[in-house]
């Protein structure tokens, strides 16, 4: 983690110089802010429920520069212990090597108020034409945490946005399931997110409807 930090700060530093020392001026970096608030009847992360079934809030903001990206996010969570909330830390690299295709690069560290200690990923991950994306996100403490997802959109629906999403970590535990999405103007979208489980049972225990509301 520090040495992933330590690294950035050196590019972000010989970027720096490199402007400075320019025969022509250059434009500054362009920072963009964005972000979401939303409602979710479950919050699901890599196929388990974090919030045992029940509604829960959540917030994401993130600061872009020239592909450099940085950001946090929040959300209530309920493991029948006493931990209440989740927040985490994200950052890394993006580039864009064709009109279609980007690979990048980052780090992910999960933080808790209580009960559980600190989680930290690295990862790398890469997506063409919103059409399909592919992550790999390796756990520095336990490799068996090791975890690689793909996400692939339905093409030929305007409707909605269909995905299908299929993840799997080394320890063997893997899900599929689907995304159906609707932007239905002024920022705000409707998800669904149903996992193959949610076939047996009762539906909800393993899916999520969600509003939220992007900026």
């Amino acid at each position: 983690m520090k040495k992933l930090l330590i690294t950035i700060m050196m590019i972000a530093g010989l970027s720096v110089t490199s402007l400075v020392q320019a025969d022509e001026p250059v434009e500054a970096p362009k920072v963009s802010v964005s972000g979401s608030v939303g409602l979710s009847s479950d919050y699901f992360y890599r196929g388990i429920s974090q919030n045992n079934h029940q509604v829960a809030p959540s917030l994401n903001l993130e600061v872009e520069a020239s592909g450099w990206y940085l950001g946090t996010f929040a959300s209530s969570v309920d493991f029948g212990t006493d931990t209440q909330y989740e927040y985490d830390l994200y950052g890394g690299y993006d580039m864009q090597l064709t009109d279609k295709l980007t690979v990048g690069g980052g780090f992910l560290q999960y933080n808790y108020d209580e009960g559980i200690d600190k989680m930290t990923e690295l990862y790398v991950k890469g997506s063409y034409n919103d059409s399909i994306s592919l992550g790999y996100y390796v756990d520095k403490d336990d490799s068996d945490n090791t975890y690689y997802d793909i996400a692939v959109k339905v093409p030929y629906i305007s409707v909605v946005d269909l995905r299908l999403n299929y993840g799997k970590f080394k320890g063997g535990e893997s899900h599929k399931g689907i995304t159906v999405s609707k932007d239905v103007g002024k920022g705000v979208v409707f998800s669904l997110m149903a996992l193959s489980s949610a076939r047996h049972g009762k539906f909800m225990d393993g899916a999520s409807l969600g509003i939220h509301y992007n900026f």
